[in-house]
């Protein structure tokens, strides 16, 4: 039985947590977290934000470092 993937919006999620706050998204989202971070980091650039994300297992860990 194959399992159901959740799946959240990307952008309001992260550009909506706080330095230190971490989320979990399905590893199918990769292609869409790397490409959602590249975009509000250049929008939010005078306010320096930054994420960072790795893997773990089916899941992609995003973390808001700045």
């Amino acid at each position: 039985m194959e399992e159901v993937v959740k799946r959240r919006r990307l952008s309001p999620v992260l550009a909506n947590m706080h330095v230190g706050d971490k989320e979990e998204f399905p590893v199918e989202q990769y292609s869409s977290i790397a490409l959602t971070i590249q975009r509000l980091q250049t929008r939010m650039a005078r306010s320096g934000a930054k994420w960072s994300q790795k893997k773990e297992g089916l899941s992609i860990i995003v973390e808001r470092t700045a």
